[in-house]
């Protein structure tokens, strides 16, 4: 998109389990569209093509029996710091980031199009600093949280400490993350509390377009 859309777009940042599907929720239940990069990135790596072309890069081991990712496997050879973990992560995100980005992109100009528009967009992409995509959103919100509340959150999911560390290393540093946002919300609390930042970010984003 080469301009801003009419429909404002609010995408969603934070580190790993803070809480961006908690704020999401809350956002689609006042009315927003939410548009869920990691199911569309879901969608892309089950494409026959994207299979093939990273059971190339990677090898066949990272295929299940009926040719699908397996998503652990691959998942081991991407997420860490060590060098070739980073050289791997790279040449899957230059692969598939651009067919997410298309997704994205498409799935935005449809709901402004629509007769009777969303009042807003909920961008959900865990990876939006990284790949580029702050530009398509009008507002940015970095969802905050302790790193202990984080790593108890993580714990909840089934991932270990260690876990949890690798793929945090695999994304940009909070403080960078943070940069790019134009409102922090915490997350610490309670979910009453999460709520009513979100309704008073909500009025404004309603009164903006108003």
């Amino acid at each position: 998109m080469d301009r801003q859309p009419p429909v404002p777009v609010v995408g969603l940042i934070g580190g790993i389990a803070a809480g961006k599907s908690a704020v999401a929720n809350l956002l689609e239940n006042k009315g927003a569209q939410r548009i869920d990069a990691d199911r569309i990135g879901h969608d892309v790596l089950r494409r026959i093509e994207i299979s093939n072309e990273l059971a190339r890069m990677f090898g066949t081991d990272i295929l299940d029996p009926s040719g699908h990712i397996r998503r652990g496997a691959l998942g081991k050879l991407v997420f860490g710091s060590d060098p070739a973990k980073v050289a791997n992560r790279r040449r899957l995100e230059a692969l598939v980031h651009p067919l997410i980005r298309e997704e994205v992109t498409r799935q935005i100009e449809r709901n402004c199009a629509l007769p009777d528009p969303p009042p807003a967009i909920v961008l959900d992409a865990p990876l939006l600093v990284e790949a580029g995509w702050v530009e398509l959103c009008n507002e940015v919100l970095f969802v905050d949280a302790s790193d202990q509340t984080r790593i108890t959150r993580a714990a909840q999911r089934g991932w270990t400490e260690d876990e949890f560390r690798q793929r945090e290393r695999s994304q940009f540093p909070i403080e960078q993350k943070l940069a790019s946002a134009t409102t922090v919300v915490h997350n610490d609390s309670t979910l009453e509390s999460l709520a009513e930042q979100i309704e008073t970010i909500w009025m404004r984003i309603v009164s903006a377009r108003g």
